[in-house]
């Protein structure tokens, strides 16, 4: 044991199990905290189709959903800002809509995007059958006050459940499979923390090269090695997904192309903090590896956040990796959005490490 503690290899072991724990607590701890108090933040969009169904009744359900509420005028409309992740659900007062309700034969429609977090799914599945429980309930109150007494009795003896307002739920973008949930977070998780390991080894090997080759010819070999790993990861990800039975919704080239970038994105990410703290820019991959798990909207959706890591999930490669997955596993509007964020952030991690690397050269002093 005194041996191993002689060693500096072990206290940096000791520190990083230490780092690893304390960052994740801290980061978690501190984002997840009061999440329950901005579910308010959810946002439901809501479509009436029955001309009877007045305005001051939409201005009543609106007060009654404890939700962000906004008014649509067409489902298609409506449609297209749930696949986009403007909304987490449409909820439709269809034609007819008063008049079958005092034939006990309303309905009210609700579409909900599968492709987001299961949190989200929950909640807005539990707030759809609530919301009908309280409009039937409502309705119920209405057409009892104008009805016969013994009536009502009579029906309440024999048991019989009197509903003015049924839901039906549709799931847009429905795939069964419960692991189908879980692989945004197993790719982003695994891709991270492979491409931490990998910049590692990469920055030890090129300590050691120093001595024989030049700065500029370490980056650029360095950075053909990333792109090449990044092609094949990217093959191996998608086709084991598929392999292991599910649908790669879109094209199936573009969805490579994707996984490609968020591993080349990921590695140059993580070799920049090397690259800028030596390894000491392991604690700050730790660091991004924790805060990109919060904010990606995986667990918990991003709109449940603080303003302050919401904003700064937006700037992170992991939040569109999440998005992007959720296009590709559950169907979805398409990658280009996701595709030109990482490009971007891709863009500026380069830059950061091109001008690093001009610093060293400019101050590296020539051999006589």
């Amino acid at each position: 044991m005194k041996g191993y503690l002689k060693e500096k290899a072990t206290w940096v072991g000791i520190a990083t199990a230490l780092a690893f724990l304390l960052i994740f607590l801290c980061v978690w701890l501190t984002a997840y905290h009061d999440v329950e108090d901005r579910i308010g933040n959810l946002r439901i969009g809501i479509v009436v189709q029955d001309e009877q169904f007045e305005t001051g009744h939409v201005e009543k359900l609106k007060e009654a959903i404890p939700f962000r509420v906004e008014q649509l005028t067409e489902v298609d409309e409506a449609k297209k800002e749930l696949e986009g992740h403007n909304l987490d659900m449409v909820m439709i007062i269809p034609r007819h809509f008063v008049q079958d309700s005092m034939a006990e034969g309303a309905e009210v429609r609700y579409i909900i995007n599968q492709a987001a977090p299961s949190m989200t799914k929950q909640a807005m599945e539990s707030a759809a059958n609530n919301i009908t429980d309280k409009m039937d309930e409502q309705l119920l109150s209405q057409r009892n006050a104008g009805s016969n007494p013994e009536e009502i009795e009579t029906l309440s003896t024999k048991g019989e459940s009197i509903h003015a307002v049924q839901p039906v739920i549709e799931k847009m973008h429905e795939t069964k499979a419960f692991a189908a949930s879980m692989i945004p977070l197993l790719i982003i998780l695994a891709s991270y923390v492979g491409s931490m390991l990998l910049s590692l080894n990469l920055y030890s090997s090129a300590s050691k090269l120093r001595e024989h080759y030049p700065a500029w010819r370490i980056f650029l070999s360095r950075f053909i090695l990333q792109a090449l790993l990044s092609i094949v990861l990217a093959l191996v990800t998608i086709y084991s997904i598929s392999g292991f039975g599910f649908v790669i919704h879109g094209s199936l080239f573009l969805a490579i192309i994707f996984q490609g970038l968020v591993y080349f994105t990921f590695m140059n990410i993580s070799m920049m903090f090397l690259v800028l703290f030596g390894p000491a820019g392991m604690i700050f991959n730790i660091l991004v590896l924790s805060v990109q798990l919060v904010t990606a909207g995986i667990i918990v959706p991003r709109e449940l956040l603080s303003d302050f890591y919401k904003e700064l999930g937006s700037y992170l490669p992991a939040t569109y990796g999440t998005e992007g997955y959720f296009s590709i596993i559950y169907g979805g509007l398409g990658l280009q959005r996701e595709i030109n964020m990482l490009l971007l952030i891709l863009s500026v991690t380069l830059l950061i490490m091109i001008l690093k690397l001009g610093v060293e050269i400019i101050r590296k002093p020539k051999k006589a």
